[in-house]
């Protein structure tokens, strides 16, 4: 819950707003002469179960009780959030609190990127480096790459490290922090990364906030990295984004890797386009951030069953591959913007036992001819799922047809869907119309499943909500997963009740990327926009977000219909305004509805 839930919570609007001006119940709601402007009808409406106003006159807005006192008062966000915390009893937190978050993070961003030029520097003059010296020299690698990735060495001896940040008016503490250092069971304090190459690990931004270390003794753990922070989040991190984020954007095309040697040996040889997910599959943040900038991406993952099954995870999971989600919307979902076109994906079919840095370093022409001619993501997804599966029994078989069903059945036109189904014929042995028969039996029943689940989703997470759960879920989704606000574009700031979401969606309708929302709010609004970042929808498949978003859009459009229709009715029935007029109105508020409702069964 927010401090502004909380304070909601404690206030009656009724109460609040009948001080200003004289209330008087109609049916559920309260109406009075609007106080923001002049007239002798009323049109001015307070709903006790929803905490909120509406003037549906000459204003036109509405809002919650931070809205009606900035307008009666005429005071920012900050000043009404002020006087209504000390109305309800609620302790605000300190002024500057988010200021000084923000300032911590560049505190934290700025002892990362000093230790990384301390382990740099103990890499190149250490004499205990010298094995890590002689590693790198053996990948290859040469000092330019070296110094341009800012690569480094951990010494064993604490007291180096702690000495030469001290210096830079950094504490123990403020490295305990950050995981640079470990205290022992004995209360004494080692290195965390002691004796290992230092990889440091930068953001788009090319501020420092992280590091992967290699150990150079066969120590179990080859890499460990830097603990989750406030600015580190491995699986949010693309290793080497930094350097190839122009590159990316002005080729169009992304290639992601695994590892880090696999980055700095591509970049090494001019291969600027290249990034890693550093060993995981990838994240659908790693992919928000990868198709902002590119529509091709080449999938050049360690050709073993470890690396067959994360290709296929994170086609899953990320890319949304298996989703049922039409032949119109599933390319839009993940290109993330309406109108551009759907990524194209397609997967290096690596030599067996060559890692991307192998094979780059030994074959530079062989990376170059692989990169052309990598497979499509059909064929490749084909191939892998009826390799790991067993195609010499029934059920072998329709397992097969069943996983592939949604690549088939979002095939882009008629014609690519046949080539599919035969394709999945041939591999599998079966007759085409059998094949045929069977994505269309998983795909019609699933679209009725997937819009009963989708709702089930999104009701979930609406029950999770302490506020508005119709606009936190729906804000939370946008700031999310940006790649969904094409199923938001109908709505306007008005269908927000609550101020600080009304402000959220303004600067995201604007076009303000969420990740940099703070900088375009006031810091009043910041404490509810981490509520809202800090929701969870990892959990909720592709299709149950896109459904789920749709939901909201239409509810909130319900509602905002509703509100109006109650005035309407409240005013024929007691005959305040021409008859002719309300009633001319009521029946378009009706037609909306209808609409509203027709658009969604479609």
């Amino acid at each position: 819950m927010s401090t502004a839930d909380e304070i909601k919570a404690k206030i009656d609007i009724v109460g609040l707003v009948g001080e200003t001006t004289p209330l008087k119940q109609s049916g559920r709601n309260f109406k009075a002469p609007c106080p923001f402007h002049s007239e002798r009808t009323p049109s001015f409406f307070v709903n006790p179960e929803r905490q909120s106003w509406h003037c549906f006159g000459a204003c036109g807005t509405g809002g919650d009780i931070f809205s009606f006192v900035m307008r009666r008062d005429g005071v920012p966000f900050g000043d009404a959030l002020r006087s209504l915390a000390e109305r309800a009893g609620v302790t605000l937190a300190a002024p500057g609190a988010s200021r000084q978050r923000a300032q911590q993070a560049e505190r934290l961003k700025a002892l990362h990127r000093d230790a990384a030029m301390f382990f740099h520097n103990t890499l190149l003059k250490d004499d205990e480096a010298a094995a890590a010296r002689a590693y790198l020299e053996e990948r290859g690698l040469s000092a330019e790459t070296i110094e341009t990735f800012r690569l480094g060495f951990c010494p064993s001896r604490i007291s180096a490290l702690s000495r030469s940040l001290s210096n830079q008016g950094y504490t123990d503490a403020d490295l305990d922090a950050v995981g640079l250092v470990r205290r022992g069971e004995d209360g004494s304090t080692y290195s965390m990364f002691r004796g290992r190459l230092m990889v440091p690990i930068l953001d788009e931004r090319s501020d420092y906030i992280g590091f992967g270390a290699r150990a150079l003794d066969g120590a179990p753990a080859k890499y460990i990295n830097s603990p989750q922070s406030v600015i580190f989040v491995k699986r949010s991190a693309l290793y080497g984004i930094h350097r190839a984020r122009e590159t990316i954007r002005e080729g169009g095309l992304a290639v992601i890797v695994e590892g880090y040697m696999d980055v700095l040996t591509a970049h090494q040889h001019g291969y600027r386009n290249v990034v890693a997910s550093m060993g995981t599959a990838l994240t659908e943040g790693q992919v928000a951030t990868l198709t902002r900038l590119a529509n091709r991406f080449v999938l050049a993952l360690d050709p073993d069953d470890a690396g067959d099954e994360a290709t296929l995870r994170s086609l899953e999971s990320s890319w949304g591959i298996f989703d049922f989600r039409g032949k119109t919307t599933g390319a839009a979902s993940i290109a993330g913007r309406e109108g551009k076109a759907a990524p194209e994906l397609r997967v290096m079919d690596l030599p067996a036992g060559k890692d991307p840095d192998q094979l780059i370093r030994e074959d530079p022409e062989a990376w170059e001819h692989l990169l052309a001619t990598a497979t499509s993501v059909v064929d490749y997804v084909f191939d892998a799922v009826v390799r790991r599966s067993d195609v010499a029994t029934i059920q072998g078989k329709t397992a097969i047809t069943r996983r592939l069903a949604p690549l088939i059945h979002n095939a882009p036109s008629v014609i690519e869907q046949n080539n599919r189904i035969q394709k999945l014929a041939n591999l599998i042995d079966v007759r085409e119309n059998i094949v045929k028969g069977e994505v269309e039996g998983v795909a019609a029943p699933g679209a009725g499943r997937r819009r009963g689940r989708a709702r089930v989703g999104a009701d979930s997470i609406f029950s999770e909500a302490t506020g508005d759960p119709l606009e936190e879920y729906c804000l939370t989704s946008l700031l999310r997963y940006p790649e969904l606000w094409p199923e938001a574009a109908a709505l306007e700031p008005e269908h927000f009740l609550t101020t600080p979401h009304r402000e959220i969606f303004q600067r995201l309708a604007l076009g303000v990327p969420p990740e940099e929302l703070k900088e375009h709010l006031d810091e009043a609004y910041h404490d509810d926009l981490d509520s809202l970042l800090s929701r969870g929808l990892d959990m909720v498949p592709h299709w149950e977000r896109e459904q789920g978003v749709q939901e909201c859009v239409k509810r909130l459009q319900r509602r905002r219909i509703t509100l109006e229709q109650e005035a309407v009715q409240a005013q024929l029935e007691e005959g305040e305004v021409s008859l002719d007029e309300l009633s001319s109105r009521a029946e378009q508020l009706k037609a909306e509805l209808s609409r509203i409702d027709r658009q969604s069964q479609n």
